[in-house]
């Protein structure tokens, strides 16, 4: 078989992480994001503000990734 067959306790164990997860998330993350993206650059030169703004990104994908990781979707 080309996927693997999980238990009903196994599953409803994953949703209730991702849920329980993606609140925690949706609490913390926004603030934290926004705090990154209105963080004073004017004396920074162009090249480390600009990678400044691709944190907030890569925070996002890592949260991501890791609740995928956490509840065996990836």
């Amino acid at each position: 078989m080309p996927y693997e067959v999980h238990g009903s306790r196994e599953i409803v164990g994953a949703m209730l992480a991702l849920f329980i997860g993606a609140i925690f998330a949706g609490y913390i993350l926004p603030p934290s994001i926004s705090s990154i993206f209105n963080a004073n650059t004017t004396g920074w030169s162009t090249g480390t503000a600009a990678l400044w703004l691709v944190i907030g990104i890569v925070i996002v994908i890592a949260v991501v990734v890791l609740f995928l990781r956490t509840t065996g979707l990836i």
